[in-house]
């Protein structure tokens, strides 16, 4: 039951916010961003990377929940940001060029960080998900 959990509360936050981050980047331009099938798929990336956490990763990170949520957040940022780039060609779409195309590879690692500290985090405990 607890997988089930941690799929559900890896899901929420990008469930909620991926349809107006899509509706802003169509309302700006970038229509062609609502067909990147890697950008739906985002949701179920981030509950199999909370799924893998409680299987695999709360063994070998830090005890703090804190550093714990940063390291955790932090890869996942760089995952997708690289899918991003390399496969999704995310920065092609955006009009990016030169070295500031990779910019999503500094700036999503700090993101994700700091989304998984402040939401995910909270959310597993409230729903009782803990690290054993």
């Amino acid at each position: 039951m607890n997988t089930i959990k941690a799929f559900m509360v890896g899901i929420f936050f990008p469930t909620l916010i991926i349809p107006f981050a899509l509706l802003l980047h169509y309302w700006l331009g970038y229509q062609n961003v609502i067909y990147l099938i890697f950008v739906h798929f985002i949701p179920i990336i981030w509950g199999i990377w909370n799924v893998l956490y409680f299987w695999i990763c709360r063994h070998f990170l830090p005890a703090d929940e804190t550093m714990s949520g940063i390291l955790t957040g932090g890869s996942l940022g760089i995952v997708v940001a690289l899918i991003a780039i390399y496969w999704g060609d995310l920065p092609e779409i955006l009009g990016l060029k030169g070295g500031i195309q990779y910019f999503p590879l500094v700036v999503a690692p700090i993101l994700y960080a700091i989304i998984w500290v402040y939401v995910v985090t909270p959310l597993n405990k409230a729903l009782g998900i803990q690290r054993s």
